[in-house]
């Protein structure tokens, strides 16, 4: 590969960089899921005019049959109101529309009923609004981890639908740890394993403390030319990805 190729494929790179940083970052803010479950009960709708039906030979490329539609009305009659087929869905439910809002208890004998006239129906549910039973999370830089539900990230989000990883013990093989405030309350006690006096930073060898004394390097360290560098708290950095306390209006949120 020629210099010139090189820096063409290097200089295409950077520009790609500077265009996904342009992009992520506006919407981080304000295109970040919502991901911390309410502390209110979820709300709940107790009226509807709609009722959604499912029948064991529905086909979602035509009509329920004549006979499901006249069990239907009569189930409606029975109930003192009307019922008129409103459209299937493209999974095959259909959705039945009802003279007028019925509470839960009318609904629940509505769906008695129909069920009771027509043996086929294989599921049967109210139509009603559900709501999201998040809101958005307090911790200021949860935005920045773009990694955790960004399309190139994890998705983290889906996962926190079944798991929040209650009870879970990590071991981070890394730099050691500081007592950060948005980490401490998840910590378990940790190990130092550098016992090459020359490699560390802290003046001793393997002992049982995992704080991180930091990896800063003097000028020349390295070689000659090499330049000062401050730590970079790598592996505080990689616990609070794993196990930064969350909500807590404070620092990110741990995965």
């Amino acid at each position: 590969m020629t210099t010139h190729t090189l820096l063409q494929k290097r200089l295409w790179a950077l520009n790609v960089g500077l265009v996904w940083a342009a992009v992520a970052a506006p919407l981080g803010a304000q295109g970040l899921p919502d991901i911390r479950r309410a502390d209110a009960q979820v709300r709940r709708v107790d009226t509807t005019d709609r009722v959604l039906v499912r029948y064991k030979d529905a086909d979602a490329a035509r009509a329920p049959d004549e006979a499901h539609l006249r069990h239907a009305r009569a189930a409606g009659t029975q109930s003192g109101l009307t019922l008129s087929h409103h459209r299937r869905m493209g999974n095959g439910t259909d959705v039945f529309q009802i003279s007028r809002k019925l509470g839960t208890r009318d609904m629940r004998a509505l769906m008695d009923e129909m069920k009771r006239q027509d043996a086929a129906i294989d599921s049967i549910e109210p139509d009603v609004r559900v709501y999201a039973m998040a809101t958005r999370a307090a911790d200021p830089d949860q935005w920045r981890q773009w990694a955790l539900w960004d399309y190139a990230g994890i998705w983290a989000i889906n996962a926190w639908n079944y798991s929040r990883g209650t009870s879970s013990v990590v071991a981070v093989l890394d730099s050691g740890v500081l007592p950060h405030p948005d980490l401490q309350a998840n910590l378990l006690p940790g190990y130092d394993f550098i016992g090459n006096l020359v490699n560390t930073q802290d003046g001793d060898g393997r002992d049982a403390d995992a704080s991180d004394p930091g990896d800063w390097a003097e000028a020349g360290r390295c070689d000659a030319s090499a330049g000062a560098s401050s730590s970079s708290w790598h592996g505080t950095h990689v616990a609070g990805i794993i196990a930064a306390a969350g909500y807590n209006g404070l620092g990110v949120t741990g995965i």
